[in-house]
């Protein structure tokens, strides 16, 4: 069974603290994400996944891990752990889409004859429930032990971001849609997304996390091997016009650039503006509702901090250049959503990928920035290791700040 909420109500975050939502290594890389985190649906502890995630609070001062919440059960759809997650700071939440997974399932051996060897001798004949069209085969694993791959729904979970507790956990009306991300729009208590759904066409969605609905309100056209950006998008005011609008990253075919929707009420939600560039971070400004910081990546030249608006391609400072780090080499930011600001804007946070020697391991380290109170400049104030592929430390996922 499971659990339906009918309200999510909760627990107060005291104070500001910084937030990441992290897994554990075997949650994200190869076959090691194994069957428990796709049988068991959100919500479950059934067969006690090992893949579990959790929500970590981050100290300040350099972004290490104070404590994390217990473990959080369900089929991720992000990338990165949870970062297509909807941050909604003010409620102390996060809302989340979460595919339900099967296994497969057992068939009748003697019908099928890739199960012949598992007639009257060791091994399962395991059907996928997910592809019909799959003869079964004798496998020498448990089929409930198998993943298959999604079951058909997606559900609306809301987690408490101080608990970790799956407060409010329903199933999408249909059409569901996994988001690349969810940019929260505190006006409306709800998110938006571009999702591309074909290899020409991508669609503006409003996601409704507290009823469990997605609604296309507009439709691009796209090359087939354009993409949208992971884990990051934000909703900001429009300094040109004043209106609500929406900035994410969109790449593939010729060119990387960020584009603004606009949003504004009875309008077409065209796209309006595009910068060139790659931003692998995103975060709003808290004192200028028109400005974003961003995280922008310069090829073979590290990366930069900017303060940008996003309707003016002349309108962008580069508060900071960290062209290598003492920890090791080739920096860059790849890993989306790696990026926060505090309440002011004035302290910031990002995860940035370099390689280690011997063999180029590698390792993210987490930068913590203090950002000039007129936003002239930025100074790094601590660069520390925060995890790698092979260090059992949890994988940091998405960056936010709950205030």
């Amino acid at each position: 069974m499971r659990p339906l909420v009918a309200a999510l109500v909760p627990a107060a975050v005291a104070g500001g603290s910084l937030k990441a939502i992290v897994a554990p290594k075997q949650a994200r890389l190869g076959a090691a994400r194994d069957a428990p985190l796709y049988a068991t649906g959100p919500g479950s502890t059934i067969l006690g996944a090992t893949g579990a995630y959790s929500i970590a609070t981050l100290d300040e001062t350099n972004g290490t891990i104070l404590s994390t919440t217990p473990a959080i059960y369900f089929s991720d759809d992000g990338v990165m752990p949870g970062c297509n997650a909807a941050a909604a700071p003010a409620d102390g939440v996060y809302w989340k889409t979460a595919p339900l997974e099967a296994t497969f399932e057992d068939a009748n051996a003697s019908a099928y004859h890739n199960c012949a060897g598992c007639v009257g001798g060791p091994g399962h004949c395991c059907a996928d429930p997910t592809t019909p069209s799959m003869t079964p085969t004798c496998f020498k694993t448990a089929c409930d032990k198998i993943p298959a791959g999604a079951a058909g729904e997606v559900f609306s979970l809301g987690i408490d971001a101080a608990t970790g507790a799956v407060a409010s956990n329903k199933t999408f009306a249909l059409p569901a849609v996994s988001p690349p991300f969810s940019a929260w729009d505190a006006s409306i208590e709800k998110a938006w997304t571009v999702v591309p759904y074909s290899y020409t066409e991508a669609g503006l969605f409003l996601l409704d996390y507290a009823n469990a609905t997605a609604t296309r309100v507009s439709t691009f056209a796209k090359g087939a091997t354009d993409g949208i950006g992971v884990c990051e998008g934000r909703v900001f005011t429009a300094a040109d016009t004043g209106a609500k609008a929406l900035a994410y990253q969109f790449g593939g075919g010729l060119a990387d650039e960020l584009r603004v929707v606009d949003l504004s009420d009875g309008g077409d939600y065209s796209i309006v503006h595009t910068l060139p560039g790659f931003y692998s971070g995103l975060a709003n400004d808290p004192k200028d509702a028109s400005k974003l910081f961003g995280v922008v990546n310069v090829k073979n030249h590290g990366l930069e901090l900017v303060h940008f608006d996003p309707t003016n391609a002349n309108a962008s400072t580069t508060l900071l250049k960290i062209a290598n780090t003492s920890l090791g080499r080739m920096l860059r930011a790849q890993d989306q959503a790696d990026f926060a600001v505090d309440a002011n804007g004035d302290r910031a946070w990002l995860v940035a990928s370099y390689n280690v020697d011997p063999g180029g391991k590698l390792v993210r380290g987490l930068f913590t920035v203090d950002v000039a109170a007129d936003r002239s400049s930025a100074s790094l104030v601590s660069t520390v290791e925060a995890f790698s592929d092979d260090d059992g430390k949890p994988w940091f996922g998405t960056l936010d700040y709950f205030p």
